[in-house]
């Protein structure tokens, strides 16, 4: 027999998501998607729930061995973050215009429900299997257990990470360098405190390369999440603390003159003041109003305020030995 076998779950899905939106309504708060499915016994290490899947043609299935690959990634609602399916979505929708790396995913109609869907980075379709691609995240590659993935805890920090992609991807470190920067706005803006570092991985294909970038959310948008960035940028880490002092370590962290780094958050900032309403737009037109686009749109405004004023207040001046 193949090694790569499914059983389909697409009506066991809908009926999962339907148990999940009761338990939510009755104000159950630990309410999880992979175990109202009862023959999954796979799950992805994180906060948010998430169930891998083979997803085909409008149906979706469970690999039955160990030999068989997931293709996607499917987030449904949550008890704990309102509209976190559709946060995600625009988020990332977001990042995908304004030209950042990130894996196809989209904001998936299935029954009644919404779910978000994204494909799968380290996986490749065949003709008659999914081939798994190997990854690590920066945690692995630096030998850091999960439960230290935020720099508080003894987790990695852009210095560290820095250091890592010089001596990975050297050949790459440039672009690599300057994409971090671009991320680093980017999650600025949308009030992505949870970057940490099982968020970044590298990909051991035929070469070694950065992953494109996953998990952006804003977390600015929930009350009672603390607005702590998971890296320090400089030696600050709440967001009202981050100052322009604070960019000009983060440059000299990954190797950048200050106006270099400035010169990459102006390119961000310019994209984003361009591409945000037109994409709330096309959201609120396909997928109907939510009060979650509304306090996005308010927290990537105010974000990108502040954020202009801090690149306004970085020096021209570049620190001796800095690179370009």
């Amino acid at each position: 027999t193949r090694p790569w076998q499914y059983t389909e779950i697409t009506n066991d899905l809908i009926k999962a998501l339907d148990a999940i939106q009761k338990r939510i309504r009755k104000g159950k708060r630990d309410v999880k998607l992979y175990s109202e499915i009862k023959p999954a016994r796979l799950s992805i290490a994180g906060a948010q729930d998430k169930l891998p899947v083979y997803y085909s043609d409008g149906k979706f299935f469970l690999p039955t061995n160990s030999g068989s690959a997931t293709t996607h990634i499917i987030k449904p609602i949550s008890s704990l973050f309102h509209d976190i399916q559709r946060n995600e979505a625009f988020c990332m929708g977001l990042a995908r215009r304004i030209g950042l790396r990130v894996p196809k995913s989209e904001l998936y109609q299935i029954g009644p429900h919404e779910l978000y869907l994204v494909e799968r980075f380290d996986r490749v379709v065949l003709q008659e299997r999914v081939a798994r691609i190997h990854q690590e995240d920066f945690c692995q590659a630096m030998g850091i257990p999960a439960v230290k993935k935020y720099q508080a805890d003894g987790g990695p920090d852009f210095a560290r990470c820095r250091s890592l992609i010089d001596e990975h991807l050297s050949h790459q470190s440039f672009d690599v360098r300057t994409e971090w920067v671009k991320i680093l706005t980017f999650n600025h803006i949308i009030g992505n405190h949870d970057a940490h570092g099982k968020n970044f991985s590298i990909i051991h294909g035929r070469d070694i390369k950065m992953a494109p970038y996953y998990d952006l959310l804003s977390t600015m948008v929930y009350d009672g999440l603390d607005n702590v960035f998971a890296m320090s940028i400089g030696n600050a880490s709440k967001h009202e603390n981050i100052s322009a002092h604070s960019y000009k370590d983060f440059a000299q962290d990954m190797g950048f003159r200050p106006s270099k780094v400035a010169e990459i958050m102006d390119s961000v900032i310019e994209k984003v003041h361009k591409e945000a309403s037109v994409l709330f737009s096309e959201h609120e037109k396909k997928y109907g109003s939510s009060p979650i686009y509304f306090e996005l749109e308010k927290t990537l405004y105010a974000n990108l305020q502040d954020l202009a004023e801090i690149r306004d207040g970085i020096s021209e001046k570049s620190a001796p030995g800095m690179r370009m």
